[in-house]
């Protein structure tokens, strides 16, 4: 659950009673797209790995490499794809809801921000229930909520921007306040934790570098065209750095798993040719 979702009747009662409906249709619409992606990806993902959290929670070692894969697996995904909404953010606006809808753009990108915190910040509430230690990390999450939702009555006060940034702060804070927690009983450090997501960023930041030089100089009238341009660009940037740069150790793993795929895709597409 995002920070939007977890506090999003207070968020739209505040923004309601402080905004005019216009603002409110606008930052509605930017949580949707930001929540979309992660309400699908982590959904599957933490529900597989809560049951090898409950498998493992009395075997130290396993815990550790468990939730290191549940984050590193999280990261691979959620990470890229944000930023990369965070690139085509202008284009996807102009060109598919049109120019009034350009109030959005920046909130838009923030809460992008936001989510990409919550993703890993949903795997301490998978952890923390497996291993039957979920009564701190509500208790941490209820002051986290009280705190939101004053934040947000001064956040109004800047605009949508504003209560967007309320938004990145507040899961700025269950991030370390909560993963804090979930590394905790799982004997690890912050450290190993961005051990565990460096690549996925590397790859996320160049991508978003290249694509920012190519919206500038190359890619710069918002069209449908350039949209997917830019999203080509950067999954080949984001993938290429991944599978032919990394040395990680846990990303190599899935890269394997891809790579089998791969191989068993192309040799039956051959076996079928041949016959």
């Amino acid at each position: 659950m995002t920070g939007v979702q977890t506090c999003a009747l207070p968020i739209l009662f505040i923004v309601g009673k402080f905004m005019n409906p216009v603002q409110v249709g606008i930052y509605d619409k930017a949580a949707s797209f930001a929540t979309q992606p992660q309400s699908v990806i982590n959904m599957n993902i933490n529900s597989v790995f809560f049951s090898i959290f409950c498998k493992n929670k009395k075997f130290s070692e396993e815990l550790q490499l468990s939730l290191k894969k549940n984050l590193s697996l999280l990261g691979l995904i959620n990470v890229p794809v944000y930023f990369g909404l965070i690139c085509i953010a202008p284009y996807f606006v102009n060109v598919l809801l049109g120019e009034k809808w350009q109030a959005m753009i920046i909130p838009l990108q923030i809460l992008c921000l936001s989510a990409i915190c919550n993703s890993f910040t949903s795997v301490a509430a998978n952890l923390n229930v497996a291993i039957g230690k979920y009564s701190e990390h509500t208790k941490k999450l209820f002051v986290l909520i009280l705190f939101f939702i004053f934040s947000m009555l001064f956040a109004v006060n800047y605009g949508l921007v504003g209560v967007a940034c309320a938004a990145l702060l507040f899961n700025l804070l269950k991030l370390f306040f909560l993963l804090g927690l979930a590394l905790k009983n799982a004997s690890l450090s912050w450290y190993d934790f961005m051990q565990t997501i460096l690549p996925c960023f590397i790859a996320s930041f160049l991508m978003l570098f290249v694509n920012s030089i190519a919206s500038v100089y190359w890619l710069n009238e918002y069209s449908f065209i350039n949209m997917i341009l830019i999203i080509i660009i950067g999954a080949f940037v984001y993938a290429g750095y991944i599978f032919f740069i990394d040395r990680s150790i846990i990303l190599g793993e899935f890269k394997n798993a891809v790579r089998k795929d791969l191989t068993k895709i192309a040799f039956n597409m051959r076996r079928k040719n041949d016959i």
